[in-house]
Protein backbone atom coordinates (compact mmCIF):
# COMPACT_ATOMS: atom_id res chain seq x y z
CA UNK A 1 0.00 0.00 0.00
CA UNK A 2 0.53 3.50 -0.58
CA UNK A 3 2.74 5.18 2.42
CA UNK A 4 2.43 8.86 3.81
CA UNK A 5 2.72 9.90 6.87
CA UNK A 6 0.45 7.53 8.42
CA UNK A 7 -0.48 4.90 6.21
CA UNK A 8 -3.32 3.40 8.08
CA UNK A 9 -4.90 6.88 8.33
CA UNK A 10 -4.49 7.43 4.46
CA UNK A 11 -6.57 4.05 3.93
CA UNK A 12 -9.46 4.93 6.17
CA UNK A 13 -9.29 9.04 4.53
CA UNK A 14 -9.64 7.68 1.25
CA UNK A 15 -12.66 5.50 2.34
CA UNK A 16 -14.06 8.42 3.97
CA UNK A 17 -13.72 10.38 1.00
CA UNK A 18 -15.42 7.95 -0.80
CA UNK A 19 -18.36 8.20 0.81
CA UNK A 20 -18.59 11.50 1.47
CA UNK A 21 -17.91 13.26 -1.87
CA UNK A 22 -20.41 13.90 -4.42
CA UNK A 23 -17.74 14.35 -7.08
CA UNK A 24 -14.77 12.54 -7.74
CA UNK A 25 -11.66 13.94 -6.40
CA UNK A 26 -7.79 13.01 -6.35
CA UNK A 27 -5.74 12.38 -3.80
CA UNK A 28 -2.02 13.54 -5.07
CA UNK A 29 1.14 11.46 -4.15
CA UNK A 30 2.56 8.73 -2.10
CA UNK A 31 1.88 6.12 -5.14
CA UNK A 32 4.76 3.36 -5.87
CA UNK A 33 3.21 0.70 -8.17
CA UNK A 34 0.06 -0.45 -9.72
CA UNK A 35 -1.50 -1.94 -6.88
CA UNK A 36 -1.89 1.77 -5.14
CA UNK A 37 -3.85 2.50 -7.92
CA UNK A 38 -5.99 -0.45 -7.59
CA UNK A 39 -6.45 0.01 -4.16
CA UNK A 40 -7.13 3.68 -3.55
CA UNK A 41 -10.16 2.50 -6.82
CA UNK A 42 -11.64 0.37 -4.62
CA UNK A 43 -11.47 1.85 -0.82
CA UNK A 44 -12.68 5.37 -2.98
CA UNK A 45 -15.60 3.44 -4.42
CA UNK A 46 -14.16 4.50 -7.71
CA UNK A 47 -14.42 8.39 -6.72
CA UNK A 48 -10.85 8.80 -5.35
CA UNK A 49 -8.02 9.40 -8.12
CA UNK A 50 -4.12 8.70 -6.73
CA UNK A 51 -1.73 10.61 -8.49
CA UNK A 52 1.86 8.78 -10.03
CA UNK A 53 5.20 11.13 -9.74
CA UNK A 54 8.37 10.04 -9.50
CA UNK A 55 7.47 5.80 -9.21
CA UNK A 56 6.11 6.14 -12.91
CA UNK A 57 9.35 4.99 -15.53
CA UNK A 58 8.93 8.27 -17.96
CA UNK A 59 9.76 10.58 -14.67
CA UNK A 60 13.10 7.86 -14.39
CA UNK A 61 11.47 5.92 -11.53
CA UNK A 62 10.92 1.94 -11.83
CA UNK A 63 7.82 0.99 -9.86
CA UNK A 64 5.18 2.21 -12.62
CA UNK A 65 5.43 2.22 -16.05
CA UNK A 66 3.30 4.69 -18.20
CA UNK A 67 2.01 2.25 -19.82
CA UNK A 68 0.71 -0.38 -17.49
CA UNK A 69 -1.45 3.33 -16.40
CA UNK A 70 -2.47 3.83 -19.18
CA UNK A 71 -4.20 0.50 -19.36
CA UNK A 72 -5.25 0.69 -15.82
CA UNK A 73 -7.67 3.60 -16.61
CA UNK A 74 -8.65 2.42 -19.80
CA UNK A 75 -10.45 -0.62 -17.91
CA UNK A 76 -11.94 2.03 -15.39
CA UNK A 77 -14.39 3.35 -18.47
Amino acid sequence: MWKDFAGALIAELVEKLGQWSPIPMTYAGGANSLADLEEVTRLGQGKVNLTIGSALDIFGGNGVKYEDCVKFNRRQK
